[in-house]
C-alpha cells in the first residue's frame, strides 16, 4: 500500500521531527507565560479591589460618624422622629461597615504579609463602634440625648478604622504591584529568549540530522549490498574490508559478518563435498525444519544404512532415503509437509 522509505529519509524525518518539538515547546512556553501575565494582571486587579475596599471602608466610617452626630443634634432639639430616621441610616451604614471590615480581615488573614496588629486594631475599634451604635440607636428610640463622649469616641474609633484600612491598602497594593510588574518584565524577557532559542535549535538540529543520517546510512547500504551477496552464496565476491565507518556498532557487525562469511564458505564447501545436486536438495529441504548440521548428518546416516552413495544418488535412491527418513525422524517431530516437498522435488528431477 505504501512505498518503502529509505533509512536516510527515516533518520532525516526523525531528527527533523525531534528538532521541531523544540519550537513547539517554546511556543507552548510562550503561551503559558502570556497566561501567567494575564494571571498576574488579575492579581493586580485584586490589589486594586483591596484599594477600593479600603476607600469604601473610609467613606462608610465617615458616614457612620455623620449619622451619630446627626442623631445627637436631633435629640438635642427634641426632634425624635428625625433622630429615628437617622438611626435607620446609621444601622444600614454600620452593617455595611461591618461587612467591609470583615472582607479586609479575611484578606489580611490570607495574605503572606504580617497584619496581626492591624487585624486586632480593626476588630477592637469595630467592637467599640458596635457598642456606640447600639447606644445611639437606643437613645434615638427613647428620645434621650446622646452624651458628647459618644460622638467623640465614635469619631476616634472610626478614624482608627479608616487609618488602619488605608495603611493596609497602601502596603498591599505597593508590594504586590511592584512584585508583579517585575515578574511581568522577567516573563516577557524569558518568552523572547525561549522563542529565539527555539529557532536556533531548529537550525542546528536540522544540520545535525543531515550529518548523522549520512554517517549511518552509508555503512548500512554497504552492509546491505554485501549481505545480498551472501544470500546469493557469492562468498568470494563479498568485500567487507573496505567498509569505513566511525560507528562502533557497524564495525562490530562487520567483524562478525566477516567471521560468518568464513564459516559459510567452509560449510558450503564441506556441505557439497561427496554429494550430488539431488542429495543436497534433500538436505536443503530438511534444514527448513531442523538445523543444517542435523539435516546433513541425518541424510548421510540414512544413505549409509541403505548402502547408497550420495555422490551418485539417483531418483530411486532418493525415494528410499525419504522413506527411511519418515521412519527415523519421528522423534524429531518433522512436519509431513517436508517429506511431501522432498517427494515433489525427486519426482520432478
Amino acid at each position: 500500500m505504501f512505498e518503502e522509505i529509505s533509512i536516510r529519509t527515516i533518520f532525516i524525518i526523525s531528527f527533523v521531527s525531534v528538532a521541531l518539538i523544540t519550537p513547539v515547546f517554546a511556543y507552548v512556553s510562550y503561551i503559558n507565560i502570556q497566561n501567567t501575565r494575564v494571571s498576574s494582571q488579575s492579581i493586580i486587579q485584586n490589589s486594586e479591589r483591596i484599594a477600593d475596599l479600603s476607600e469604601n471602608t473610609v467613606n462608610t466610617s465617615y458616614n457612620v460618624v455623620t449619622n451619630i452626630e446627626t442623631i445627637g443634634e436631633k435629640l438635642e432639639v427634641a426632634e425624635v422622629v428625625e433622630a429615628n430616621e437617622e438611626a435607620e441610616k446609621l444601622s444600614e451604614n454600620f452593617q455595611e461597615l461591618y461587612g467591609l471590615t470583615s472582607e479586609l480581615i479575611e484578606y489580611m488573614n490570607e495574605s503572606e504579609n504580617e497584619f496581626d496588629q492591624e487585624i486586632n486594631e480593626i476588630k477592637s475599634s469595630r467592637e467599640e463602634i458596635k457598642n456606640l451604635v447600639q447606644y445611639s440607636l437606643s437613645s434615638a428610640s427613647q428620645g434621650v440625648s446622646l452624651g458628647t463622649f459618644v460622638i467623640e469616641d465614635s469619631r476616634d474609633q472610626l478614624n482608627n478604622i479608616a487609618r488602619t484600612s488605608s495603611k493596609i491598602s497602601s502596603q498591599a497594593v505597593n508590594m504586590e504591584t511592584n512584585q508583579l510588574n517585575r515578574l511581568n518584565d522577567q516573563l516577557l524577557h524569558l518568552s523572547s529568549v525561549i522563542f529565539f532559542a527555539g529557532i536556533i535549535i531548529v537550525v542546528l538540529s536540522f544540520g545535525i540530522a543531515i550529518a548523522i543520517s549520512l554517517l549511518i546510512s552509508r555503512p548500512i547500504l554497504h552492509l546491505e549490498r554485501e549481505t545480498d551477496k551472501i544470500k546469493k552464496e557469492k562468498f568470494n565476491e563479498v568485500e567487507l574490508a573496505n567498509l569505513k565507518t566511525r560507528v562502533k556498532e557497524f564495525n562490530d557487525f562487520k567483524n562478525v559478518l566477516e567471521d560468518v562469511v568464513i564459516v559459510l564458505k567452509s560449510e558450503f564447501s564441506r556441505d557439497r563435498e561427496g554429494k550430488n545436486d539431488l542429495a543436497i536438495g534433500l538436505i536443503d529441504i530438511l534444514s527448513q525444519e531442523v538445523p543444517r548440521g542435523v539435516a546433513e548428518s541425518t541424510v548421510e546416516s540414512s544413505a549409509s544404512r541403505l548402502g547408497l552413495d550420495l555422490l551418485k544418488l539417483d531418483t530411486e535412491g532418493a525415494k528410499k532415503i525419504i522413506s527411511n527418513l519418515r521412519v527415523v525422524s519421528k522423534g524429531l517431530n518433522i512436519d509431513e509437509e517436508i517429506f511431501e516437498e522432498m517427494d515433489y522435488v525427486v519426482n520432478n528431477m
